[in-house]
Order: C-alpha cells, then structure tokens, then sequence
C-alpha cells in the first residue's frame, strides 16, 4: 500500500490499541474540541454536505466544504483534519481528493467514508484506488460498505445497505489488519476495530436510518473530535460515536418525525456537555480479537 502521510497512530500505540477507553476520555475529548475550534475539510456529497457542516459547528470545529480540485490541496494543507466522502462522485470532486489528499501533509487524521461502495464499478474502482494509495486513519462505512471491503462477496443497490454473510467484527477486524485503519462499520450497533480489538456501542434512534446523511455526520464527528483529541483517532473516533447515540436517544424523545428528528439532533449535539458524556461508559462492551 502506498503511503502518502504518516497515519496519526502515536496516541492510540501508547493505549495499547482500543484499550483503556473511559467516560473521563470522551468528556475531555469533547472538552478540548470545543476549546481548539479545529478547521476540518471536507470533500463530500451534495446530499450530506450541509448536514454534515451544521454537525461539525454544533460541537465547535469550524467546517471547510469545497469539491473544487484548484483549492483542495491548499485547504488540506491549512487544516486539522480531512474528510473524504464518496458519494455522489464526478470528475472534479474525485481530481480535488487526490489533490487533498497529496497536499495533507504529515500527522493529521484523514477519513475515509467509502459511500456506496459496490454501487458501481467507477466507484468500487475508485475506492479501492484511493486506499492502495494513501494511508487513512479511519475508515467508517455502513455494515455492508466495510464487509463487502473487507473481500466479503455481494452487492449493493444503489447506496442502500445489504446484509451480508460475515459478521460485522470479523469484517472490521480484517479490514483494519489489511489497511492499517481504525475501521468503523455502522449500524443497529456500531463496531471499531484496530485488528486487536473491538468495540461495540447500543444505543440511538430509529430515526436515524430515515434522515439522509447521518452516517456521513458520524465520519464528520470523528474527524473533529480526532483532531481535538491532538489528532488521536480511536478517542475521537469512539467520542463521536457515544457522542452522537446520545444526541439521537435526545432527539428521538422531542421528534415527531424524521424532520423534526434531524433538528434535534442538531441541537442536541450543540447542547450535550462533556459532563453528560460521563455517564456513557456502559454504552461500550470491548471484545479481544481472535481471528476468525
């Protein structure tokens, strides 16, 4: 694999991988995003974009959105983290990751959201392009997106989920050995893995599979609370997803319906402080990994 940058992987070597996690962690993770404000780029879909913007200001980044290849290079070098999304590819988007990416420089989280992999051959091709050539520190998808990258066979309609036969750590877990990657699949549970362990978190809403973009705002929330963490990708990326769980069990008990569902959940995220996130420690169960 090729290496463009050196994976931000310092913080999470010297925990031992995926231990050690805590309550006391995400509070402070949450504390000092909010206090550093750290610029995050992001090269995404025009579904999600403005959904995934509002996300990032709610928990106190400032959000940088731009699709354009003459200014992707330049915004990456300026900022604190990256965030590539492959929905909705063109031409010009594709020609403004790889210039972000080449243009990142040393030491920042950078994610990847393979959206609709499998959907098509131009985009299963250029995912599996993209990760033979740079190195990430995340890789987030939906259960489908990681196993079916993870060599598992099957098939995707349009960018919808579809079950498949291998079940959600084992595919996380190969996935992370193959890449180097902190690897997330989402859904009904979420699971991180780093090859070594993984971790499993309950929790959300039902709504959240009806409002377009939701699983692109988790890979937002994990590139801003890595880059808060001083660029540690398994804090940041576990923050974020007890950080948003919670937001969803909030907003769920306001909402009527997916619409007022997303503006909850907006104005949860905004309003969750680092203390309430010391009571989430029971929202994780962590289980070695063995192999298959």
């Amino acid at each position: 694999m090729g290496t463009s940058r050196a994976c931000c992987s310092a913080a999470m070597d010297r925990r031992e991988g995926l231990k050690g996690f805590s309550a006391q962690l995400w509070a402070d993770t949450l504390r000092e995003t909010r206090r550093k404000r750290p610029l995050v780029y992001s090269i995404t879909n025009f579904v999600a974009a403005s959904f995934q913007a509002n996300a990032a200001l709610a928990v106190g980044a400032r959000p940088v959105m731009s699709r354009n290849p003459s200014e992707s290079r330049e915004i990456a070098a300026d900022a604190d983290a990256l965030v590539i999304n492959t929905g909705t590819p063109t031409e010009e988007s594709v020609e403004a990751i790889r210039g972000a990416l080449s243009g990142a420089g040393e030491g920042k989280c950078i994610l990847l959201d393979p959206v609709g992999y499998g959907a098509s051959s131009y985009r299963k091709s250029l995912i599996d392009s993209l990760i033979s050539e740079f190195t990430f520190s995340h890789i987030k998808g939906n259960v489908s997106e990681i196993t079916l990258l993870a060599g598992e066979k099957g098939a995707m309609t349009g960018v919808d989920a579809v079950l498949t036969a291998s079940p959600p750590a084992a595919a996380v877990s190969r996935l992370s050995l193959q890449t180097g990657s902190l690897v997330c699949a989402t859904g009904e549970t979420d699971y991180l893995g780093d090859g070594k362990s993984v971790l499993a978190f309950s929790g959300g809403s039902p709504y959240m599979p009806l409002v377009t973009g939701s699983g692109c705002v988790l890979g937002t929330l994990m590139a801003v609370l890595s880059a808060g963490a001083g660029n540690d990708p398994a804090a940041g990326a576990s923050c974020a997803i007890v950080l948003l769980r919670l937001a969803a069990e909030i907003a769920d008990r306001k909402a009527s319906g997916p619409g007022s569902f997303r503006s909850e959940l907006l104005d949860a995220l905004f309003r969750i402080s680092p203390e309430d996130l010391l009571e989430e420690q029971n929202r994780m169960t962590v289980k070695e990994w063995r192999g298959e």
